[in-house]
């Protein structure tokens, strides 16, 4: 069953100084949170000026949802489906 808009909640997560800690992890304490927070329905979508490719890396160590925004807004994407939701890019010859 397709949840209705009204219904669907959503955390989005920045990981440099906020995900990850001063040694730069993710502790199993805030993994065990995600995953509670996951398994009540919501969302977590991590949110960071990196690549998409970095990002999804560290979205799929910490179980966070499908969904992924990089390059610092540029960029949405479902790394399980392989579809870019939303790309901004700046032409070439700008």
């Amino acid at each position: 069953m397709k949840p209705k808009i009204d219904n669907i909640k959503m955390i989005f997560i920045d990981i440099d100084g906020t995900l990850y800690n001063s040694e730069k992890q993710v502790t199993e304490y805030t993994k065990n949170v995600l995953n509670k927070v996951k398994n009540k329905g919501i969302y977590v979508v991590l949110c960071s000026g990196r690549s998409s490719s970095s990002v999804c890396k560290v979205s799929k160590d910490v179980n966070a949802s499908k969904y992924l925004i990089a390059n610092n807004g540029a960029f949405v994407y479902n790394y399980i489906d392989d579809i870019d939701i939303f790309a901004s890019e700046i032409e070439k010859s700008i």
